[in-house]
């Protein structure tokens, strides 16, 4: 009765999963083997044969891994950062595909360990189609990106909790599951605030990053006129003052490249994506980022 009242070591309303300890200590199971040998000796057996995992149960296990709010947190964080990435330097691939394979680790887990249903999916899509409309197509002033954004860590938050399995059109989750739930969605939502933190340094620093300060540079020259000169690298200076129009020759994703007086400079726009040919003001001056709108 230490549990629950009346001798009862669980009050029923979920699966109980004791420790080893506890399913000892009330007779659930008769002794603890270390080794097949004990395993032996302990069900007098004359012999033990091993049967090893296949390899649809090493997925499992490894789908079940998947499926911990912790880890979700970090394949979170590898979407939101590595699809940003790949934004700002098309054709990358390497954090596009890293992107793809933790998204698909994200939806596909649950479906093995048998715990998604199929609005998890259906959500998580909706609100997916309505972030990429806010980026890509119609800005609505942050919107739909915001609500997209909930409607996906709403299918992903509760893909990973078990259903009541009472049917109808939208299983809902069992009760006594509620605190899995506020802890799933708490480690999911601190996730989304490391992957924005990172997505804002790379906003902020691309141009810094060794090894990545080139990629979206990398066509630079042909992007614009090929009259233009590209004006010397000056480490922790720019020759643009604040005020100063330009054209964009390379697109602003948002790192890219404008032309300013026959000179084109490394800029950064203030959060949207510009196409070439754009007419654009130096807004900020920090060093050597130039921040243009």
């Amino acid at each position: 009765g230490r549990k629950a009242p009346d001798g009862r070591v669980h009050d029923g309303t979920t699966l109980y999963t004791p420790s080893t300890t506890e399913a000892m200590d009330i007779g659930l199971v008769p002794a603890e083997v270390a080794d097949l040998t004990s395993l032996q000796n302990t069900l007098r057996g004359q012999q033990v044969i091993d049967i090893p995992q296949t390899w649809s149960e090493t997925l499992a296990g490894f789908a079940h891994f998947l499926t911990h709010p912790l880890a979700r947190a970090v394949l979170v964080v590898i979407v939101m950062v590595g699809g940003y990435l790949e934004l700002q330097a098309p054709g990358l691939s390497v954090p596009g595909g890293l992107a793809l394979l933790a998204l698909a680790a994200l939806l596909g887990a649950p479906f093995v360990v048998g715990l998604a249903e199929w609005w998890h999916v259906a959500i998580f899509g909706i609100g997916l189609v309505l972030l990429i409309v806010e980026v890509l197509l119609t800005p609505t002033f942050g919107v739909l990106g915001v609500v997209g954004l909930l409607m996906m860590l709403v299918g992903l938050v509760f893909s990973v909790v078990p259903s009541s399995g009472g049917g109808g059109l939208l299983p809902m989750p069992a009760s006594g599951t509620y605190g899995v739930l506020i802890s799933g969605a708490a480690l999911l939502m601190g996730g989304v605030l490391v992957g924005l933190a990172g997505m804002v340094a790379i906003t902020v620093y691309f141009g810094n990053i060794p090894g990545l300060n080139r990629l979206v540079l990398s066509d630079g020259v042909s992007g614009g006129d090929s009259g233009s000169a590209v004006a010397p690298d000056v480490p922790g200076a720019s020759a643009l003052p604040v005020g100063a129009r330009g054209t964009v020759t390379v697109p602003l994703r948002p790192m890219g490249r404008a032309e300013f007086d026959g000179m084109v400079h490394d800029v950064v726009s203030t959060g949207r994506f510009v196409e070439p040919g754009t007419a654009v003001t130096v807004v900020e001056v920090e060093g050597s980022r130039v921040v243009v709108e």
